[in-house]
């Protein structure tokens, strides 16, 4: 994450985090199992939303 990399680590997890609720809510709104994996998993931004937290934080606060 550019802030991370430029020092401001909590600026950086802060938006991560903002990220991944986000990216949590509209993944909830979409009732159909199969849809919400691949809206999670197949769209670069998303995926890489979620390999980014999963990074940082590890598998147990990420989808």
């Amino acid at each position: 994450m550019v802030l991370s990399a430029e020092g401001d680590t909590p600026a950086g997890e802060a938006a991560l985090r903002r990220a991944l609720q986000c990216l949590r809510t509209r993944a909830e709104d979409i009732p159909d199992a199969a849809a919400r994996e691949r809206f999670l998993r197949q769209v670069p931004e998303n995926a890489r939303t979620l390999a980014l937290a999963r990074q940082r934080w590890g598998a147990a606060e990420v989808p």
